[in-house]
């Protein structure tokens, strides 16, 4: 009978926990929301620096495009308002070298001169780094190698640029990332594509800008 009374328990006692495991709602840990980046809507400027190499093919009527290779360096000024990049304005120095050689032996000269361009874009935010997009004109002198005469031409300029911010001591503010800098040349008879890669560093000038 004892045996028969304490099986009674054990069974009471499994049923109870039993009920009351599946009355047990699950709990999930809470999730902190994401934050949002966003930028003050107040101006601010900053100052840019760029270096990187490039794939310059030309191209004349009659002619088929030909590869070169080439590099540039830029500085630039920037107006910052919130997401948008009113102004964009930028002087670099660039050097193209000579195309390749087509079927008939003919190539396009080496060239190198200066650019002054001004563009206006808009930044996405991508956690704490931004994504921007820029597009514009510029105007440009160069001459080719081993020649003094000069020629000026206007250009077509785009910008797709990522940055990121690093912590660098007495620099506050400062961003690191890269670029792809696309521009379309007339230079008198010849035109000119170029699509390059360029690492860019940023530093905000007067007041730090609130993140």
């Amino acid at each position: 009978m004892k045996t028969i009374g304490h099986s009674r328990l054990v069974m009471f006692m499994l049923c109870a926990l039993a009920a009351a495991s599946a009355r047990a709602e699950p709990t999930t840990p809470a999730t902190a929301p994401t934050p949002t980046h966003t930028w003050s809507s107040s101006s601010s400027w900053r100052f840019g620096l760029g270096a990187g190499g490039s794939w310059s093919p030309s191209h004349a009527e009659g002619e088929a495009p030909l590869s070169a290779a080439g590099f540039d360096i830029d500085a630039c000024f920037e107006l910052t308002r919130g997401n948008w990049i009113p102004f964009h304005g930028g002087i670099g120095l660039f050097s193209v070298g000579p195309t390749e050689w087509d079927d008939s032996l003919f190539r396009f000269r080496a060239f190198q001169g200066s650019r002054f361009g001004i563009e206006t874009g808009y930044r996405f935010p991508v956690g704490r780094s931004e994504l921007a997009i820029l597009a514009g004109g510029g105007w440009s002198a160069s001459r080719f190698t081993s020649l003094s005469v000069a020629t000026a031409y206007l250009s077509v300029l785009g910008e797709a640029r990522f940055l990121t911010p690093v912590a660098i001591r007495g620099l506050p503010g400062m961003m690191l990332g890269v670029s792809i800098p696309v521009e379309y040349m007339w230079r008198g008879t010849a035109r000119t594509f170029s699509a390059g890669l360029e690492m860019n560093a940023a530093i905000p000038l007067g007041r730090k800008q609130k993140p």
